[in-house]
């Protein structure tokens, strides 16, 4: 999908923070320091309110 410079689509939007929850799931996996677990999984947690803000179907 070729992007003309408008505005990125709700769907694009959605794509992007689902895609944003499954990094931020495997480096919480992979990361060793308990500090920065708890930052990643500050980011986990409000990746699915912000989802659902944008209407997507929870899958």
């Amino acid at each position: 999908m070729v992007n003309f410079g408008r505005a990125p689509t709700r769907h694009s939007k959605v794509l992007a923070l689902r895609r944003g929850l499954t990094r931020a799931i495997s480096m919480l996996e992979r990361e060793k320091q308990f500090n920065r677990k708890v930052e990643i999984n500050a980011i986990i947690r409000k990746l699915p309110s912000a989802l659902k803000a944008l209407g997507a179907a929870s899958e």
